[in-house]
């Protein structure tokens, strides 16, 4: 597995950080995916309805 890294200061992000922010990514997307499609294409959702909140710890000490 590739290792998330802090930008700032080149160290490797702890292992329960990095999964957590690849999950966050698989999830927002799938997120994005469904509004794209349920909102803009087949216009079945209302687009200024609010969006659920993915309530995920992305960092942790």
């Amino acid at each position: 597995m590739n290792e998330l890294y802090c930008l700032s200061s080149g160290v490797p992000a702890e292992p329960k950080a990095a999964a957590n922010s690849l999950k966050a990514v698989e999830i927002c997307g799938a997120a994005m995916e469904a509004f794209i499609t349920g909102g803009l294409i087949e216009k079945n959702v209302l687009i200024h309805d609010p969006v659920k909140r993915n309530k995920l710890k992305i960092h942790s000490k």
